[in-house]
C-alpha cells in the first residue's frame, strides 16, 4: 500500500467540524467498471477518514464479471449496487440516486484521499449558497512520460497552488462533494436521462444560482499507471461521447456553430492545455517530458469532439470508462 506524502492522520474530533451538532451523513461514491491498480489504496484511505463512522460507502459495480471477491471481502463495508455493464456516468448516477447522505461526494478509483478530506468537505458545503466543492489534485503516479501527459490534460488547473473560492471554472471531477439536493433537484432530468455527466450539471447548478467553490484544505493524491495509447483510445471515446451530448443540449444555432468549427478543436485544445500548463510552475517541470503525450491526447480527444458533433456517439459512451 502506498503512503502517499502530504497525507496525514488529523487528529480532529467531530465537536472541531461541526461545532457540537452531529456531522452529516455523506455518501461517498466509488465507481467499479474494471480493476484498477489503486484500487485498494483508494479504498484504505476512506478507512482511514477521522470521520469513517458518518459515511456510508456506495460501490456502483458495473464489471461484466462483477468486482473480485477478495476486494469485496476486504471492504465489507462497501455498499456495492450490481449495474450490469453501465457506463461511468450511469454508475454515478445510480448511485445518487441510491445515496441517503446530506452530503454526496465522489472519490475516482487511484484518488488517495487524506485522513481529513470528509471533515474538510463538510467544513466547505456549511455556507448554503456552496451547491459543489472540490480541491487540489497532486500528481503521485509513476515518473512516465505518459502519466504525467494523462495528469497535465485532466489536472493541471489543480496543481497545488489553488486558486480557493468561487470558481467559474470547472472542479476536478475524481474528488468533488455536492449538497445532496443540489444533485437530486437541480440535476434531476440529467440524472434521469443520462446518469451523472459532470460538465451538464455544473452548468445546471450555476443556470440554477448555485455556487461552484474549490477549497485548497480539500487535497487528494492522484495515483497513475497508464500506457499512452489505450489512454488516449479512451479521451478519444470520452471526447466523441462528449461532442455528442453538448449538441443535444444546445440550441439549433449553437449547432451549427459547434459544427462548423469542430476542425479547429484539436488545434484549441492544445493551445488551452499548453496555456494552462505553463502558468503553474509544478505544471512546467512535468511539460518538458510530457508534451508530447499531452498533445497526442488532446488530438484524439479533439478528432473524437469532432466526430460527436458531425457523427453522433457511436459506441463511444461504452467505451471511454
Amino acid at each position: 500500500m502506498i503512503s502517499a506524502p502530504g497525507i496525514s492522520e488529523n487528529q480532529n474530533s467531530l465537536s472541531d467540524v461541526t461545532s457540537n451538532e452531529r456531522a452529516p451523513l455523506v455518501s461517498v461514491i466509488v465507481f467499479f467498471r474494471e480493476f484498477q491498480p489503486y484500487i485498494h489504496e483508494t479504498l484504505h484511505s476512506l478507512e482511514r477518514q477521522t470521520l469513517f463512522n458518518e459515511i456510508e460507502v456506495l460501490f456502483p459495480d458495473g464489471s461484466p464479471t462483477g468486482a473480485p471477491a477478495e476486494l469485496l471481502e476486504r471492504f465489507p463495508w462497501l455498499q456495492r449496487l450490481s449495474i450490469q455493464n453501465g457506463t461511468m456516468p450511469v454508475l454515478k448516477g445510480r448511485a445518487i440516486q441510491a445515496a441517503k447522505g446530506d452530503i454526496i461526494a465522489i472519490l475516482d478509483p487511484g484518488a488517495v484521499a487524506p485522513a481529513d478530506w470528509i471533515e474538510n468537505i463538510i467544513l466547505g458545503l456549511k455556507d448554503e449558497k456552496v451547491s459543489a466543492i472540490g480541491g487540489a489534485v497532486i500528481f503521485y503516479g509513476g515518473e512516465t512520460a505518459a502519466n504525467k501527459g494523462a495528469y497535465l490534460f485532466e489536472y493541471s488547473a489543480f496543481n497545488p497552488p489553488v486558486n480557493a473560492g468561487p470558481t467559474k471554472g470547472d472542479l476536478a471531477g475524481n474528488s468533488v462533494a455536492y449538497r445532496r439536493t443540489a444533485l437530486t433537484e437541480g440535476c434531476r432530468d440529467i440524472l434521469a436521462k443520462e446518469g451523472f455527466y459532470k460538465p451538464f450539471c455544473h452548468d445546471q447548478l450555476r443556470a440554477l444560482g448555485g455556487q461552484l467553490m474549490i477549497n485548497s484544505d480539500i487535497i487528494i493524491h492522484h495515483c497513475t499507471d497508464y500506457s499512452f495509447l489505450p489512454f488516449s483510445v479512451r479521451r478519444g471515446h470520452y471526447g466523441r461521447c462528449f461532442g455528442a451530448s453538448r449538441l443535444r443540449h444546445s440550441t439549433s444555432k449553437q449547432r451549427l456553430l459547434l459544427r462548423t468549427f469542430a476542425p479547429l478543436v484539436p488545434l484549441l485544445l492544445i493551445y488551452r492545455n499548453i496555456a494552462k500548463t505553463i502558468q503553474r510552475p509544478n505544471n512546467r517541470k512535468m511539460l518538458f517530458q510530457a508534451w508530447i503525450p499531452l498533445i497526442g491526447i488532446c488530438v484524439f480527444w479533439g478528432v473524437g469532439e469532432w466526430l460527436g458533433y458531425w457523427l453522433g456517439p457511436g459506441k463511444s459512451c461504452e467505451k471511454y470508462y
